[in-house]
Parts: C-alpha cells; structure tokens; sequence
C-alpha cells in the first residue's frame, strides 16, 4: 500500500469468495522504548487509535457468490458442501456438522475418501467423521490409497488409534514404507513409533 498508515493485521475469506483483509491503520506502532524521546514529540504515538478499517478485496471479473444461509441447510446438504472449492464453505459445513453431531452425515462424508475425490474434501470429511464420532477404520484405509499425499499423511495420523487391533488397517500403514513422498515416509515413521510393542515388522 501507498498509505504509510496502512498495518495489515489478519485476512480471511469470506463467504463470498472476497479476502477480506483487518486494517488496524495507525501512525506508530513501534513501542515507546524503540522510538528516542526527541522523535515521540514530534509524532503522535497514539494516532490513529480511533480508526480501523476493513478492506474487502474482489478480482475484477469476478462474480459474488450467491449467500446461502447454512443453519438451513440439511445435514447431508452439508456433508456435500465439504466437497466444495471454497475453503470457507468446507470449514463452515464442517462446524456446523461437528456442532450438531451430524451422525447422519456420516454416509455421504464417507464418498468424499475416494480417489476422484479432492484432496482438501477428503482432509475435510476425515476430520469431519472424527469429529462426530464416526470415523471407522475402513474409512482410514480408504483414504490412505488417495493419490494425493496430504491425504495420506492425515489417514496416517488418524491410524494410530487402531493399529493395534485392526491387521488390515496395520498392513496397509506399513505397505506405505515404500511410498513415493517423503513426507508420506516421515509419516509412517511416526506413525508405527506409536503402534503397540506387540506389533513388530518384518
């Protein structure tokens, strides 16, 4: 920005696909004791303090979403959403899913683990059936053959509660000792750090 006041403070997207940007817009914001005293006369260290701005920030050529009111929606309407390209309307479906303890949600969740699926619907909807107490392990071992590697990592995560009771669920975390990301490796390292001693790999 040209304006030497401008002190961007957080940003966000809204609803509405616009980045909205928190503009706590002051003079000074160095503290009292970096500033020589000569310098603190001459300007007002507290200008400003009445001001903030909030700045809502479009592309040129885009169009607005449409407002959708999401206490209204169903809660297989939401457990669709969470397949949606906008970040805001994923994690806002996955509140409101977790708030209501959407179990019935769980069905349609459960589709978004699939490999046609996008990577950031299948983190949402994993996290989303933990949160409502309805991730199975048959869920994690779906979403640890997804072909995107951020998917993988987080099914890895989420393994660890069941490696020492589920065999399928085991092998199918060790077969990945072979994976090509190696954030993926690094991952199963620490995952099989957490299976039970009585587990040992061959």
């Amino acid at each position: 920005s040209t304006d030497q006041w401008f002190r961007p403070m957080n940003l966000r997207v809204g609803p509405d696909g616009a980045l909205y940007i928190v503009d706590m817009y002051r003079e000074i914001i160095e503290d009292y004791s970096a500033i020589p005293r000569f310098l603190q006369q001459q300007y007002g260290l507290d200008r400003g303090s009445e001001h903030g701005r909030i700045w809502r920030l479009v592309p040129t050529a885009s169009v607005p979403r449409t407002a959708v009111d999401f206490s209204q929606l169903t809660n297989d309407q939401l457990g669709r959403a969470i397949a949606s390209s906008s970040l805001w309307t994923r994690l806002t479906a996955q509140r409101l899913l977790i708030e209501r303890r959407a179990t019935s949600a769980a069905a349609s969740l459960s589709k978004q683990l699939g490999p046609d699926a996008s990577p950031q619907a299948s983190i949402h909807a994993l996290y989303t059936l933990d949160g409502i107490g309805q991730l199975a392990a048959a869920d994690v071992a779906q979403a640890l053959q997804h072909p995107h590697y951020g998917v993988r990592v987080h099914a890895l995560r989420l393994s660890e509660r069941w490696l020492g009771e589920d065999d399928r669920l085991f092998e199918k975390v060790t077969g990945l000792q072979v994976d090509a990301d190696p954030a993926v490796l690094l991952q199963v390292a620490m995952t099989l750090g957490e299976a039970p001693p009585s587990r040992s790999l061959e």
